[in-house]
């Protein structure tokens, strides 16, 4: 029974690993031209389970010009969901400004049973947020 047991959490925690392997990298999205406005996100996560998140925004005709903005904190993925928070000393000292406190993204790959050759990368897809442009954004793998 012992034997089982052990067997069995084994089995899940090797599943789980698996589900989560290879989440770490650098996510990007580009909307629009260099020669237009444009918008850029940037999402780093570390392997050490902190993230980095950077926004920029370029209107050529805008009032301001360029709008940087940043948010970091830590990341723990569960399944095909990867979770946010954000520590509250980074949020005060306002170089941070972005709440990523409860926000959440959806893990997209390729199914390891499809045998097309198409070069289908790694997508985070955000789906819960408190920042209003940020559910339904679209990062991929680079």
């Amino acid at each position: 029974m012992k034997k089982l047991i052990t067997t069995l959490l084994f089995c899940a925690a090797v599943q789980s690993y698996a589900q989560t392997d290879g989440i770490d990298g650098t996510y990007t999205q580009t909307i629009g031209e260099e020669s237009a406005d444009t918008i850029k996100y940037s999402l780093t996560l570390e392997s050490n389970g902190t993230y980095e998140f950077h926004s920029y925004s370029h209107n050529v005709k805008g009032v301001s010009p360029e709008t940087k903005s940043y948010s970091k904190g830590y990341w723990k993925a569960e399944k095909n969901t990867v979770s946010f928070s954000t520590d509250s000393e980074l949020e005060q000292d306002g170089k941070f400004p972005l709440d990523f406190r409860s926000a959440q993204a959806q893990i997209i790959s390729k199914n390891p049973k499809d045998t097309l050759d198409d070069a289908t990368h790694k997508r985070l897809k955000f789906y819960v947020s408190k920042i209003k442009w940020l559910p339904g954004t679209e990062l991929t793998m680079q």
